[in-house]
């Protein structure tokens, strides 16, 4: 995720074109500022992933649960996002091709403070940007977008209050607890595994969407098939994170040596969505086994045991084989109800 300078200009929805704009420019205005809301969302809740399972990790029940209640809210705030954007005509783009993917990776903090003031700075570098997409919706007579909108800033002016009380109230905060790069003897496989974390998180981004417009074009069973590649993905992830929280090793994604292959997020139409998913999975699969062989040179079978699980997991997929994640999965439709967006229950 971008840090609060770099919000002004990545996120300007007042600055950005959209290939709608040549056939109605209202429209096209709207799109341009939701694909920027959807990438803040979507960019925030990979972040948050890392930030509330290390905390838990840590013992830090306090500030996780805070956290994981505002992640709660944000994702059917991402996803009633999307589904507008498909509802306007609009491709999802998640601001591809406008920054290189590096820049939307998360940058989790290394200690607990670190990780609140990340939280805060986040969602603080952001306000400006809702403001003016809910100032553009509302002239594009998009009054149901511009409402969705209003409620993240609300919700958000919540969330940074309590932070600040937090930040405020941190006295002799345990220090104890930090993450680190690593060097020496397990730095090559510190930086596979940060290299595959780098590829589960732009898988996890393209199938939340591509899901979400399958669901849209009354492709139930292929939203279906996408969701369980999807919570499969943010299993594994998981497991990394946990991981790395045990070992006191950081998540460092933005390194050339380990984004550099990384493809951004390409969710495309109901038409092309199944396409994009065997490219994700056939790059996913080359990426994970590679992986596997170099850290099973090193006998820990606790690192190794992960990206083999992603192989393994990939490579059935690609076969057609019947392969359920790595952990009971709730359906679909459960899923979405569990995370349905209301106004009422938001505000």
């Amino acid at each position: 995720m971008v840090d609060a300078r770099e919000m002004n200009e990545l996120y300007d929805p007042r600055t950005m074109h959209s290939r709608k704009n040549e056939a109605d420019p209202q429209v096209g205005a709207a799109l341009c500022a939701l694909d920027a809301v959807a990438r803040h969302h979507m960019s925030w809740i990979c972040e948050s992933f890392v930030h509330v399972l290390t905390l838990r990790e840590w013992g830090e029940q306090k500030l996780s649960a805070r956290i994981n209640d505002e992640y709660l809210r944000e994702v059917p705030r991402a996803f009633r996002t999307i589904e507008l954007i498909v509802e306007l005509g609009g491709s999802v783009d998640l601001e591809k091709g406008r920054q290189a993917y590096v820049h939307y990776l998360p940058r989790a903090g290394h200690t607990v403070a670190e990780m609140r003031n990340r939280e805060r700075a986040s969602m603080a570098g952001f306000g400006a940007r809702l403001r003016d997409a809910a100032a553009v919706l509302t002239r594009s007579d998009q009054q149901k977008a511009a409402a969705v909108v209003e409620e993240a800033r609300s919700s958000r002016a919540k969330y940074i209050a309590w932070l600040s009380e937090a930040r405020d109230a941190a006295t002799g905060e345990s220090s104890a607890r930090f993450l680190a790069p690593v060097t020496g003897g397990a730095a090559p496989v510190w930086r596979v595994l940060n290299r595959l974390y780098a590829h589960l998180n732009a898988a996890i981004e393209e199938t939340c969407v591509q899901m979400l417009v399958l669901r849209k074009a009354d492709r139930s069973s292929d939203a279906e098939r996408v969701w369980q590649d999807s919570y499969a993905y943010m299993l594994f992830a998981a497991d990394l994170v946990r991981l790395f929280a045990r070992r006191g090793w950081a998540l460092e994604l933005t390194p050339p040596e380990i984004s550099a292959d990384v493809e951004a997020p390409d969710a495309g139409t109901s038409d092309d969505v199944l396409e994009s998913r065997r490219k994700r999975q056939t790059s996913l699969l080359e990426t994970a086994t590679s992986i596997a062989a170099i850290v099973a040179d090193t006998d820990d079978q606790e690192t190794e045991a992960i990206p083999r699980g992603v192989a393994d997991y990939v490579a059935a997929r690609l076969a057609g084989r019947k392969c359920q994640p790595p952990g009971p999965a709730p359906s679909f439709e459960a899923m979405l109800a569990s995370h349905s967006y209301s106004l009422s229950s938001l505000l």
